[in-house]
């Protein structure tokens, strides 16, 4: 599937980049499993993302195609 950033709360990691769109996969209804601009890969909520923030509240991914 494909996604981008939803919504941030805060700071998010340099390694990723707002607009840009993301190669992923799902790994169930609530996860998934992407590659970071550098290279790390990050298995994160699509919903409640803490890779989005630098608060407990999270960011959102947007699901561009499946």
């Amino acid at each position: 599937m494909q996604v981008k950033i939803k919504t941030t709360s805060g700071e998010i990691p340099r390694n990723l980049t707002i607009g840009k769109i993301y190669n992923a996969n799902r790994i169930d209804s609530e996860r998934m499993r992407l590659t970071c601009d550098d290279g790390q890969v990050i298995t994160t909520n699509i919903k409640k993302s803490g890779y989005l923030s630098d608060s407990e509240i999270g960011g959102e991914w947007e699901i561009i195609n499946e």
